[in-house]
């Protein structure tokens, strides 16, 4: 089992390059994990103001590293200010390469793990309907997330996803 540690300036890149090869999408500056990830690094009101613009209250982001130093993959908490009682799942992937290696299952328990101390009673995510998203759908849905809503796009659909979580 690989362990996991807090993103940091050191794996940002690295952490930065997986999140744009797997969730490779059309979007908006601030929609793209990069930002994200970058700006969650950041602990000043800058920061703190451009989450707020966003709606956001806060991220904070995780990593499986190798021992040297590549990151494998990637997960992450947010709030949301309108949804007070839920935290958020945020651009959890592996990288293709190292699949097989049940690292989406522990960044996955990791997250519930780290959601139950926020005094949130919801850890919720969004994901697609596409085939590429298949095997994460399934890991969320065997750890107990229920699909709550779908939201029907042009070409896909978002899926809407929550899981209530105790609190530790």
């Amino acid at each position: 089992m690989l362990a996991i540690y807090p993103l940091s300036p050191a794996t940002l890149g690295s952490a930065i390059d997986l999140t744009k090869r797997v969730f490779d999408r059309p979007g908006f500056w601030w929609e793209q994990p990069g930002f994200v990830l970058w700006l969650s690094l950041r602990r000043n009101f800058v920061a703190r103001s451009i989450f707020r613009l966003l709606g956001m209250g806060e991220a904070r982001y995780w990593v499986v590293a190798d021992e040297t130093g590549l990151v494998l993959g990637v997960t992450g908490l947010y709030t949301y200010l309108n949804d007070p009682d839920a935290c958020w799942l945020g651009w959890t992937c592996v990288d293709p390469e190292a699949r097989s290696r049940r690292i989406g299952s522990q960044l996955v328990d990791f997250a519930i793990a780290q959601s139950q101390s926020t005094g949130r009673s919801y850890l919720r995510l969004y994901t697609w309907d596409g085939e590429e998203a298949a095997v994460a759908r399934h890991l969320y849905q065997r750890r107990g997330f229920q699909l709550t809503r779908t939201e029907k796009l042009e070409s896909y659909s978002l899926l809407y996803y929550e899981l209530p979580v105790q609190q530790g």
